[in-house]
């Protein structure tokens, strides 16, 4: 355990660092302050296999930073590893994932991050990411910000504030892969979300992806397969199953939506065999 009362502090490490734990618990607690936090991979409430890893911080303007170091598995130069801020992973074939946990009680924050992160669990892991309140700034890469991919469960909760969310590439913002459920709740604010291929509540290859939007008038700029998605099932002739995805935006203030999309204000549809899409 690290534990800081105060002062504006710097933590700077490489892996396994920041609350993170693998057969174990590691936590960081920092009661107040403007703080910077910045890591490689496994960083910022990470937990592996039969690991319990935490990051809790209760006030000020702070910056978490993870990834960069560590290239893509996916082989995209634009992207980096992270399985930070709120990750929980496990050992593919060999071990089930631990409770990665990432909690900011209130302050403007910044969250930036590469592949993996902001609230991901993967392989029978789980991970959440929870700010409590602020205006607050979300960037990642693929499967990032409420995502979970193998059997995992993960989670980005954001309570108010006027929050901004970017993702590229793939899985983002309530994105489920494979047997694993997403969900990404923002309770209220005027928000904004720029997200990749698969986002806004969607699912796959028998994933549950839920999207909630609270009060506030919002905007979106994303790509195909978002806004109450459910997708291919190919993996093993469908296991019987199909997805769900949910997007859900409620509220009387306008939002705004892409212009060569069909998801507008006040409408309800479904795709696929159980997308879900309701503006209200």
């Amino acid at each position: 355990v690290l534990w800081d009362v105060s002062g504006d502090d710097i933590y700077s490490a490489q892996e396994m660092a920041q609350g993170a734990a693998m057969f174990g618990a590691g936590l960081l607690v920092d009661l107040a302050g403007d703080d910077r936090f910045t890591g490689a991979k496994f960083n910022q409430g990470f937990g592996g296999p039969y690991g319990l890893g935490g990051l809790l911080d209760r006030a000020g303007r702070d910056l978490y930073v993870a990834g960069a170091k560590h290239a893509s598995s996916y082989g995209t130069s634009e992207n980096s590893q992270a399985f930070s801020q709120g990750a929980g992973m496990g050992l593919r074939h060999d071990a089930g994932g631990g409770v990665g946990a990432l909690w900011d009680g209130a302050g403007d924050d910044r969250y930036v991050a590469g592949n993996f992160a902001q609230g991901m669990g993967y392989y029978l892991g789980l991970g959440l990411l929870l700010d409590d309140a602020g205006n607050d700034a979300y960037t990642g890469s693929r499967y990032a910000q409420g995502t979970a991919a193998l059997l995992g469960f993960g989670a980005l909760i954001d309570q108010q504030g006027n929050d901004r969310y970017a993702a590229k590439t793939a899985a983002n913002q309530g994105a489920a892969w494979d047997l694993s459920i997403a969900l990404l709740l923002d309770c209220e604010g005027d928000d904004a979300y720029l997200g990749g291929e698969l986002a806004l509540g969607a699912g796959e290859q028998n994933g549950v992806g839920l999207f909630y939007e609270g009060d506030g008038s919002d905007r979106y700029d994303n790509r195909a397969k978002a806004f109450g998605y459910s997708g291919v099932t190919t993996y093993d002739d469908g296991r019987g199953v199909g997805n769900l995805g949910v997007f859900l935006d409620r509220g009387t203030d306008p939002d705004m939506y892409p212009p060569d999309h069909s998801p507008h204000n006040n409408a309800q549809r479904q795709r696929g065999n159980l997308g879900v899409f309701v503006d209200q």
